[in-house]
């Protein structure tokens, strides 16, 4: 209402009352369209109890809450059981609504009411399925999750071989959640980013299944070097389980591209042969050098100097000169000629321990290094070092040596470092070879030194660097054993990473001096961790065991040491090539402790009697004229006795034959040969059509004195037996 105009006799008025101010037309207009809005809402036209506006106030709150709750598991699953309870009582508000459509006569607000149901009908919809995808996919994925997390938090790497089984096993189990998260959401709207966090868990765990089985196989021949058997069942591996390898073509797929496989006696024989003629060439013109791995110590006596049992008495260091002065000569004459003399000898370089060094250069100078020149010969002791660890990686301090610490002895993968420390790498870069053949197993008494066939195969496909392998599906009884402990089938499937090497390797000078290179920017590149047992520990009597560092030859070709070099694994017939006399427990083992000899032997009696010689007692002649026993010989040429006891055997000295080669130019048709040891079997006949084959004078004396004393020996015993 408007104001009531003032009188004269208001002024009389008492002095407390106050005027009231007029209504703000503006503010009566805002209210009264605010009031028409209010008339043309459903929700107003319902006219819905107090209690159904709280129920779809909390609805409108909830799905707001949930909506901002992002991936807060625990404010989600508040939300979701609240959304539950709300659209469950929703029946009466839907009730309300059909009942007042059905009462109201005016169109326009039945229009609106309808309109109101369908939303009504589609929100109610809406929720239902979310309930219901919620239902369906979020029990299976929280479980999931928390599975995930578990595996995550209880993954605990041990030195334990049964522990790590356990932890692969966690591994794949939790890809398995991992994938059933995926599944369960993957299809949801704005599921983008959580998917792709757990195909980044996934891709995490696939990366750590690898180190864990490397570790594994690591932590597996640990346990057996420490003590563990084969059969123990704690190790894992049932006492004669198969090993079943991959062929020769699958191992490729574990190395990279740039490593060359080669079946060395696969090829053809015009291919062995032109790979033999390059070899040659590479020899007889002093192109290669060939460096032996020796100087381990038996007491006190240097094993490579010691009789092997051969009936000659030779040992692994003449065995190697012979072979050696016998391949000079093959080489020469293959290039220039028969009766050509050597003009650019061999340079062998011997690597021994420090404690061994001055045995070994005593040893070749009182045997005139064995015909071959003193100056192609070249001794020196390595100093590489590096320290042993305990188990915690704390270096070991020395008890002998206070303040020092104890050292790790040199492996095979240090040759170069030790030659560089020696001056001998210099000289080597100096006398202008091409290649390097590098023999680890100073033991192997079937080792083929600067193989002919070996060196041409790597320089004709251009190779930095190769190693002689045994082929998978020819393994001798020490590689089965030694797969054994690496693991079974799960491992043998990556059998390609564990390169059963026979202890040749190749090096072009050119690789030699990139990695000799690396090793000095990096001194401590390529090491790995050795399990060692029995060391000392400071101030206390006990000892612990802990780990050694060592690196490989075989790491140099297995790992891509140097960019863009050329590898390669050359597979040959182990058994033509490998038998170490004393072996290297507990990874190999000879059979007997004469077994590499006996395998020798044999070798040596069928290259005698495939070329027509009889060895042992002469057989008796038949009534045809034909000696028996050389029929049965000729018969036998391809069998493979079992062991020198079975049989006679005969012994060929490497001054009369490298490989086999040329045996039958010595006329053996239907010689008898009844001693394993004959003069003309080691150099000392001569050969029809050839030039007489003497050892060096230094060596004439000794053998004139065995052979007379064997003489004297066999006429006293005839003299006694009569």
């Amino acid at each position: 209402l408007p104001p009531k105009p003032q009188t004269e006799g208001d002024e009389t008025q008492g002095d407390g009352e106050t005027e009231v101010p007029g209504p703000d037309d503006a503010k009566v207009a805002e209210a009264s369209g605010l009031v028409r809005m209010l008339l043309q809402d459903g929700l107003v036209l319902l006219e819905l109890q107090p209690s159904d506006y709280r129920r779809l106030t909390l609805l409108r709150e909830t799905v707001e809450a949930a909506q901002a709750a992002g991936s807060d598991a625990m404010m989600m699953n508040r939300h979701v059981t609240t959304l539950k309870e709300v659209v469950g009582n929703l029946g009466p508000v839907m009730g309300t609504i059909e009942a007042k459509i059905a009462s109201i006569a005016d169109e326009d607000a039945k229009a609106r009411l309808s309109s109101l149901k369908q939303a009504a009908l589609s929100l109610f919809q809406s929720l239902q399925a979310f309930i219901a995808l919620e239902m369906q996919t979020r029990a299976g994925a929280e479980k999931d999750l928390k599975s995930m997390r578990d595996i995550v938090a209880g993954i605990k790497l041990d030195k334990s071989s049964s522990a790590l089984e356990r932890v692969l096993e966690q591994l794949n189990t939790f890809n398995e959640h991992a994938a059933g998260v995926v599944n369960a959401v993957t299809n949801l709207e704005g599921s983008e980013e959580a998917v792709s966090e757990v195909m980044v868990a996934e891709e995490g765990v696939d990366r750590l299944v690898p180190q864990v089985k490397s570790y594994d196989q690591y932590v597996r021949l640990r346990e057996h070097t420490l003590g563990a058997t084969v059969g123990d069942p704690s190790f894992g591996i049932e006492e004669g389980a198969d090993i079943e390898l991959p062929p020769v073509e699958e191992l490729q797929t574990a190395h990279s591209e740039d490593t060359v496989f080669i079946d060395m006696y696969g090829q053809e024989l015009q291919q062995v042969s032109d790979w033999m003629m390059d070899g040659y060439r590479v020899v007889a013109r002093g192109q290669v050098a060939l460096v032996l791995i020796a100087g381990a110590i038996d007491g006190e006596e240097v094993r490579c100097t010691r009789d092997t049992g051969l009936p000659s008495t030779k040992s692994m260091l003449q065995l190697y000169a012979e072979r050696l002065i016998r391949l000079q000569q093959l080489a020469t004459e293959a290039v220039h000629g028969n009766g050509a003399g050597v003009v650019r000898p061999i340079d062998w370089y011997i690597m021994t321990s420090q404690k061994a060094l001055g045995p070994t250069k005593a040893f070749l100078a009182d045997n005139a290094f064995f015909g071959l020149h003193a100056s192609q010969v070249h001794v020196f002791a390595a100093d590489v070092s590096p320290p042993t660890l305990t188990e915690d990686l704390k270096i070991v301090m020395s008890q002998a040596k206070p303040g020092r610490m104890l050292r790790t002895a040199t492996s095979s993968g240090d040759v170069f470092t030790a030659m560089r420390a020696a001056g001998m790498l210099k000289r080597l870069y100096a006398s202008g070879v091409k290649c390097v053949e590098v023999q680890s197993l100073e033991d192997n008494i079937m080792a083929r030194p600067a193989d002919p066939v070996f060196l041409g195969c790597c320089r004709s496909v251009s190779l930095d660097c190769a190693a002689k392998a045994a082929d998978p599906d020819h393994l001798m009884p020490c590689y089965e054993t030694y797969a054994q402990l690496m693991t079974l089938a799960k491992t043998a499937q990556d059998f390609g990473k564990l390169v059963p090497a026979i202890g040749t390797y190749f090096f072009s000078m050119a690789y030699i001096k990139q990695l000799d290179a690396l090793l000095q920017r990096e001194p401590l590149a390529l090491y790995r961790l050795t399990p060692a047992a029995n060391i000392p520990q400071k101030g206390s009597a006990t000892k612990t065991s802990g780990y050694m560092l060592t690196r490989h030859l075989s790491d140099l070709i297995i790992q891509h040491v140097v960019p863009g070099t050329q590898r390669g694994l050359v597979f040959i017939e182990s058994e033509d090539e490998f038998n170490p006399v004393w072996g290297n427990p507990p990874l190999y083992t000879p059979e007997t402790p004469t077994a590499a000899v006996d395998e020798l032997l044999l070798t040596h009696t069928r290259w005698v009697e495939n070329c027509g010689g009889i060895v042992g007692d002469k057989p008796a002649q038949s009534e045809e004229g034909q000696e028996d026993g050389q029929e049965a010989a000729g018969e036998g040429k391809d069998s493979k006795p079992q062991n020198q006891g079975t049989r006679s055997v005969v012994e060929v000295s490497p001054l009369v034959s490298y490989a086999g080669e040329h045996m039958d130019e010595l006329g053996l048709e239907g010689r008898h040969f009844p001693e394993a040891y004959d003069l003309d079997l080691q150099g000392y006949g001569p050969r029809p059509g050839r030039t007489l084959v003497t050892p060096p004078p230094v060596l004439l004396g000794p053998f004139a004195l065995a052979f007379l004393g064997l003489s004297m020996l066999k006429v006293l015993a005839k003299l006694q037996a009569q």
